[in-house]
Formats: structure tokens, sequence, C-alpha cells
């Protein structure tokens, strides 16, 4: 508001308010200012923030419960071994032949009683670095395009990148930006180094003078659906709306891959951890056997 009395521009006194906002809101409040469509400006830019931070929501909730499925069954493996198979290592001395699995088991229990300071540093050690990759830009980038190259995840990723990237681009095309700054103002939607350099090859072959669905399709970003639809778009003049409907498509795509993944990763966990554990069991019990037998 001070800067705005001062004479400046509504998009200017945003950029000097210190606000932490997407460059895209910045653009697009000058641009409405610029057309004298300020407040559906606005309001494009609000939706687009608000389903960005709805999409992130989503994605942070379907991983809550693979994560602590998986952090919970790791800490009961190492709590059997730390506290659990240790018990029955005086048996040990009785037993000529275990079996290789009893073997396996308790020797991995004597190495964890043994050594149950060092194995607690490392796990603390481990959650540490893990805190330092989630605070480090840079590191995170790298692990999430390693993420990104995965077969099935890697999918679901580039799905949701394109749809946030749609849906920009349908915001700043709708407030009456042109088409060279939407398409640079938008590869900030894109979260995957990879998929961005592409995108600056599309920018860079519009520039050339290309129309942009014959863009995308030579650097293979989108599916022939969607270079049809901005096909469509273009020849109408209706390009704004069409990237909306390319945003619609990937975004419902992007959903239905993220619960197929989440389909197969819960009983997948399930099925490990509960490997694992009847395993370790397994084990105790077949060396509780020949110890009798042993004996008898």
């Amino acid at each position: 508001a001070t800067e705005i009395r001062k004479g400046n521009s509504f998009a200017n006194a945003l950029r000097k308010s210190g606000l932490k906002l997407p460059i895209y809101l910045y653009y697009l409040a000058e641009a409405g200012e610029m057309t004298g469509n300020l407040a559906q400006s606005l309001r494009e830019g609000v939706q687009q923030f608000e389903y960005e931070h709805q999409l992130a929501q989503e994605f942070r909730t379907a991983l809550t419960y693979p994560s602590v499925l998986v952090a919970s069954g790791i800490a009961a493996v190492i709590l059997i071994f730390v506290f659990v198979v240790p018990k029955f290592l005086p048996m040990l001395d009785r037993a000529e032949d275990l079996p290789w699995l009893s073997a396996v088991i308790f020797t991995t229990g004597a190495f964890f009683n043994e050594h149950y300071l060092m194995l607690f540093s490392f796990v603390a050690l481990l959650a540490l670095v893990i805190g330092w990759v989630a605070t480090n830009k840079a590191v995170r980038q790298k692990v999430f395009d390693i993420i990104a190259e995965t077969p099935i995840v890697g999918m679901w990723i580039a799905e949701m990148d394109t749809a946030r990237w749609s849906s920009v681009m349908a915001a700043l095309l709708a407030s009456r930006a042109d088409l060279l700054s939407s398409l640079d103002l938008a590869l900030d939607a894109i979260k995957t180094t990879r998929r961005k350099a592409r995108m600056e090859l599309v920018s860079r072959d519009v520039r050339a003078g290309e129309s942009l669905a014959d863009s995308l399709e030579k650097s293979d970003v989108l599916t022939t659906t969607g270079y049809n639809l901005i096909r469509s778009g273009e020849k109408t003049g209706k390009l704004a709306p069409m990237m909306k409907s390319v945003a619609r498509v990937y975004d419902e795509a992007a959903r239905t891959r993220m619960r197929r993944v989440l389909t197969l990763i819960e009983p997948l966990a399930i099925l490990i951890l509960g490997g694992v554990i009847g395993s370790i069991i397994v084990g105790v019990i077949l060396g509780i056997t020949s110890i009798n037998e042993v004996g008898f």
C-alpha cells in the first residue's frame, strides 16, 4: 500500500513487498495493469497458486502412509535384532549344526548386540544426511532428477510437471501475456532439469518461427492428444482454453497414476517387511528346534 501511494504500479509494489510468491503472479499483475484487466489476471494467478498448493499437498499426503509404514517396519526389524534375537544367543553354545537361516539371524543379532552404539550412530547420521539433502536445493534437485528417471514414478512426475506447466501457460495467456514471455515464465513450473531443458528448446524453436505445437512435438514433451489440442487452439485463436484442457488431461492422468503407484507401494512394502520379520521368527524357531534335537 505504501509503494502504491508513492505512485508505483501494483506489480512493482508486489515485487518490493518481500512476499514469497511465484514469479508468474508478478507478471500476471503487470499484464493485468497494462490491459486494464487486473482483477481477471489476479484471479487466474490465485487459481494457479491454489492448484499448485493442492498438488503439493496431495503429493505429501500420498507419501505419508508408505513412509510411516517403511520407517516403522525398519525400526521393528532393528529392535528385534538388538533386543530379541540376542536373548537366544547363549543357546548357540549347545548347537553344533544350525540351519543356515538361523546362523544368519543369530550372527546378525550378535553383531547388532555388540555394536548397537555404532548402529544407532549410523541411523542418526543417516537421518542427518536425509535432512541435509532435504534442505540443500542443489542436492535435492539431483535426487529428484534421479527419481524422475525411474519407470513408474518418473511417468507420474512427468505428468505432474506437464499439468503444472500447461496450467501456468493457460493463466498467462488468458491474461493476454505474449507467447514467448509465457513460455519463459512457465519454465519455473517445471521441476525436473531434463524436462526444463526440453522446454527451453521449445522456446528457442518458437522464437525461430515454428508453431508451439510443432515445437513441442519436435522436443517430444507431450502426447498426441496434447499436440492436437494445442494445434487446434493455435488455429482457432483459443490457445489459452486449450492449454487449460491440456492441464486437465495431464492432471487427471497424474492423479490416476498416483493412485496406481500407491496401490503398488503399500502392499509391496507390507510383503517385504512381513517377509523379513517372518524370516527372523522362522530362523529363531529353527534354531531352537535344532538345539532341542541336539540335546535329545
